[in-house]
């Protein structure tokens, strides 16, 4: 991506430019999420495009009720947290939405492994689980600073992305501690 809202997808070996994408104005958030022939991003201007990864030639375009925060591709899905509040599940296909669950403000990060999605929320502090195929909550768990006294309310704040590794969840909270959580 440049600062211009172009997407350059360029060959690993030659370093040559395959194809850009510039349909997306100038105002996109995170980074592109690629998983098998897709390539999805977000915008401010609360849509979701869906590119060919061969040819950049867009497949769909999807507006959804806030400007995008962050989008993860995973098998037929394209996960999308949005500053509206919700997390929705798109068909990797078609756009077309799966689910949506309302999962509060200032979600950090998320990540899909398997059939589940992870959240992490900062207002509370919290780590959500949802089933990928349905949303349905499955867990969540309640995240405090761990160097609080025992009389405060303080909360960690997930201020990262959310990273997977085996039963594993792992991000930092305030950028001072790591956490672990085993689901």
């Amino acid at each position: 991506m440049t600062n211009s809202g172009v997407l350059h997808a360029v060959d690993g070996s030659t370093g040559r430019l395959r194809w850009k994408f510039s349909g997306t104005g100038n105002t996109t958030t995170g980074s592109p999420a690629v998983h098998g022939g897709t390539v999805c991003l977000g915008t401010r201007e609360h849509w979701v495009h869906a590119l060919e990864t061969a040819s950049g030639k867009q497949r769909w375009k999807r507006r959804l009720g806030g400007s995008i925060n962050d989008v993860q591709v995973q098998g037929d899905a394209v996960y999308v947290h949005c500053q509206d509040r919700f997390l929705y599940a798109l068909d990797a296909r078609t756009g077309k939405q799966r689910w949506r669950c309302e999962i509060g403000a200032g979600t950090e990060g998320v990540a899909v492994v398997g059939d589940t999605v992870y959240a992490g929320r900062s207002h509370p502090s919290k780590l959500l689980a949802l089933d990928s195929r349905t949303g349905k909550p499955r867990w969540e768990v309640p995240l405090r600073d761990p160097s609080a006294l025992p009389w405060s309310e303080d909360e960690a704040r997930i201020s990262s992305e959310i990273h997977i590794s085996g039963h594993n969840a792992y991000f930092t909270a305030l950028g001072l501690y790591s956490f672990r959580i085993d689901p």
